[in-house]
């Protein structure tokens, strides 16, 4: 990442604006000697001991300086390219941020410890900084006020849409766009007649806050339910991810490499987590799962696990000295079983950072009725890992090997059970959070709450999924999906007896039922109700650069099928730009995932005219992030081939191998069509 060097003046900083908000790179600015900071930070996010972060808001050009040093501000940038905004600290130091007036009138929004967002170094991975952090630094600092952090945060966002709203770069009050501190709002903060301390912030009535807002920025103001749904969407947007346990045999691009000592989810019969190689007595389980977090906060997904003892055959020998022996062993001799987590919102709560024990969060086991894994606990450091053996607890928050854990650090700890089968289980789970998600920009993900009057907008997006199987060639697999005005992904299964197309047909989201006219010949106004799923979210929308590329509007997406409803379908995974290793024996054999873009290009062509016919036809595409086409695949019946080249004559297996991957394409539904807002 290109680093600009050290503090901006007003004129620069109105430079390094503009040049940003157009895809752009800012000029250099010489560095005083010998000094490693950068305008957005103390120190260069991927150097040892620097925390780089980034806001859940889009929030250009905040003032912050780090530690004590108040003569060394910098600002927050925002970069086109990764859809963020971001600053950086050392570990351990403190942080406060403010507004600067351009005569020196201030806003001050307090301080607090970036041991708070993270404290260990990462070079593929922004921990998110979000408004409930800088809220609770203004709650702890000074004592008057008895706001809640919450209600913090509201001002926060009441604060941050007056000043989009005011300057015409947000068009709604609820839009999540980029917003740039610039010259006008700084000039118009030295209007008043005195400081807003973080006293003000916490002590004033709605009333006179709002009133305050209005005397510096302007007449245009939100309420506290529109601050709520910026706020709640904000939190959703930080917690929005992939999330996954990882070990040896698995292996992704995204996982840093500069914390070691993961195993993934592992566990046994000893419902103490005592679960010694040498006890041969004991039943082994071993899991792999990916879920998803999308923009509604809804969590879901898809995973396996095998169970067995350590029993070392002619066939199968086996290296029981090492959980990586045991779980080589296991994934060659056990026959896979399917877990599906249908979408739930008792993940990890962004508030809090930590998945709570009631109701915790569950997995359905194979076609069993009964059984259930439950995670439990366990808490998210660094907005990047949870740690569930206790030596990799202590290397993710920095402890030494001999420090001993209270009772409150044990319960941050990741742990799970398995309930209602032949045996319960219990373990840990060291789980990675990957691809977090970013707003989407309006200039390319356009709904009719973000366009103009006339303007022509794009969602929700019908399409078609069309999936190769590439063990079965003679098959393809048809899936009907939409894109929401939210940025989130669904099925749209439609009746073959439908009277109405599946753009038209009524759906109610909160149900996730769609009702169908069907055909009946005793009943000419007969309906079908299908129920729909979540399916998937758009990580990033990519607004075009200056130089030509080929992810020039287009959307990142990622999807994730979990449930049986799906049939063939179930546990499909679609642009998690993964590589998962499925070999035991040093081989190169592997799962495949690639990444998965929406081009949405051509729709900017489309004319619609006054009776919405559209002109050409609207067509979309999906590849991979070099243009060529892109690979799904199916983890469970990946590792189900596995097993079968020890058990050739399993029928159960043989099926499975037929569903392991292939390509997948998606086109507009034919009765999609591109809208214009009237």
């Amino acid at each position: 990442m290109n680093k600009n060097k050290i503090l901006l003046p007003f004129a620069f900083l109105a430079m390094a604006i503009i040049l940003q908000g157009c895809g752009g790179e800012s000029a250099d600015v010489i560095p005083e000697k010998y000094d490693s900071s950068t305008v957005n930070g103390a120190c260069i996010g991927t150097n040892s001991g620097c925390i780089e972060f980034a806001l859940d808001y889009p929030l250009q050009t905040l003032d912050f300086y780090c530690g004590d040093d108040t003569k060394q501000t910098f600002v927050t940038t925002y970069d086109v390219d990764k859809g963020v905004a971001t600053g950086a600290c050392k570990v351990g130091q403190s942080i406060t941020f403010y507004i600067l007036g351009k005569d020196g009138r201030r806003v001050d929004l307090g301080s607090f410890s970036m041991n708070r967002i993270g404290n260990v170094t990462s070079k593929s991975h922004y921990p998110r900084m979000n408004l409930l952090d800088i809220a609770e630094g203004i709650r702890n600092t000074n004592s008057a006020g008895d706001l809640s952090q919450y209600d913090i945060a509201i001002r926060l966002v009441q604060l941050i849409q007056a000043m989009g709203l005011n300057t015409d770069q947000l068009r709604s009050a609820t839009e999540i766009y980029p917003v740039a501190i610039n010259e006008d709002i700084r000039a118009g903060l030295d209007q008043l007649d005195e400081d807003i301390t973080v006293e003000k912030i916490k002590t004033l009535s709605d009333q006179d806050f709002d009133a305050l807002l209005k005397k510096w920025l302007g007449p245009t103001t939100i309420t506290k339910e529109q601050a709520e749904q910026v706020l709640q969407a904000l939190l959703n947007i930080s917690n929005a991810a992939v999330y996954q346990p990882e070990f040896s045999l698995f292996s992704t691009e995204s996982l840093g490499s500069y914390v070691t000592g993961s195993e993934g989810l592992v566990g046994c019969s000893n419902l103490n987590r005592e679960c010694s190689l040498a006890d041969t007595d004991l039943t082994h389980i071993l899991g792999h799962f990916i879920l998803m977090t999308d923009r509604q906060g809804m969590t879901f997904g898809s995973g396996l696990q095998w169970k067995g003892k350590i029993e070392s055959t002619t066939q199968n020998p086996g290296d029981f000295t090492t959980i990586g022996g045991l779980n080589a062993h296991l994934i060659r001799s056990i026959k896979p079983v399917q877990m599906t987590a249908d979408a739930q919102n008792s993940w990890i709560n962004p508030e809090t950072k930590q998945i709570a024990n009631t109701p915790g969060y569950l997995f359905r086991v194979g076609d069993s009725t009964t059984e259930k894994l439950k995670i439990e606990q366990g808490r998210l450091y660094n907005d990047y890992m949870i740690a569930g053996k206790e030596r990799f607890y202590k290397v993710l928050t920095g402890k030494s090997v001999s420090y001993k854990l209270n009772e409150s650090e044990k319960r941050e700890l990741g742990l799970w059970q398995q309930t209602g089968g032949a045996l319960n289980f219990a373990g840990t789970m060291d789980l990675y959070k990957i691809y977090p998600i970013t707003h989407l920009d309006r200039r390319v993900f356009k709904t009719q709450n973000n366009v103009r009057n006339q303007e022509s907008y794009f969602f929700p997006l019908y399409g078609n999924l069309k999936f190769t199987l590439t063990n079965d060639s003679n098959r393809i697999i048809n899936l009907g999906i939409v894109i929401d005005e939210n940025g989130d992904i669904r099925t749209n299964i439609k009746p073959a007896t439908a009277k109405v197309d599946e753009c038209s047909a009524e759906y109610n989201p909160s149900t996730m039922q769609t009702t169908y006219l069907v055909e009946d010949s005793e009943d000419e106004d007969a309906v079908e109700t299908v129920q729909q799923y979540r399916i998937g979210t758009v990580s990033r929308a990519f607004v075009p650069a200056v130089v030509r590329k080929k992810t020039d509007n287009t959307l990142s997406i990622r999807m994730v099928f979990a449930n049986e409803e799906l049939g063939d379908l179930n546990g499909a995974l679609i642009g998690m730009n993964s590589t998962i290793k499925t070999s035991t024996d040093g081989s190169s054999e592997s799962i495949v995932v690639g990444g998965a873009l929406v081009n949405l290009t051509d729709l900017f062509n489309v004319r619609v005219t006054g009776d919405g016919t559209n002109t050409p036809k609207p067509t979309i595409s999906l590849t991979d992030s070099e243009g060529n086409t892109v690979k799904w695949a199916n983890s469970f019946a990946s590792f189900s081939q596995v097993y079968g080249k020890q058990n050739p004559s399993d029928e159960s297996v043989k099926r499975l191998s037929k569903l392991a991957g292939g390509t997948v394409n998606l086109a507009a539904a034919d009765c999609y069509k591109v809208k214009a807002k009237s």
